[in-house]
């Protein structure tokens, strides 16, 4: 079994540091996207204009300065608290625990335990 790769170059992402760990959530009281990105409006942005229909309303419930790793270690803690199926491993159910744990993220202005 040949492993080739047709003359395409694979693209190797770099871990960077400097970012945003960012929360958006679907309407008023559906799934939280965790996520990382240099810049969270522009993701917002992205999200919004890739929704498969006009139903979804992403709204940013914010964000703050934070690593890649910082936002898996976060993924990590609320694991509980995933959504299941075919939504995306950074979706989380808007649980006491998630919610709590966001709001305390963003009072601070930082990422917990950094």
């Amino acid at each position: 079994m040949l492993n080739e790769t047709w003359g395409k170059k694979k693209k190797v992402k770099k871990k960077r540091d400097e970012g945003f760990v960012y929360f958006i959530r679907v309407g008023d009281y559906g799934p939280i996207k965790i996520g990382w990105s240099t810049n969270p409006m522009r993701r917002l942005k992205d999200l919004r204009t890739g929704s498969y229909d006009n139903v979804n309303i992403f709204n940013m419930i914010g964000y703050c300065k934070g690593s890649q790793s910082q936002e898996k270690a976060l993924h990590a803690k609320l694991w509980r608290h995933k959504r299941s199926g075919n939504i995306g491993k950074e979706w989380f159910d808007p649980s006491p625990e998630v919610l709590e744990t966001i709001g305390l993220i963003l009072l601070e202005g930082n990422l917990l335990g950094s």
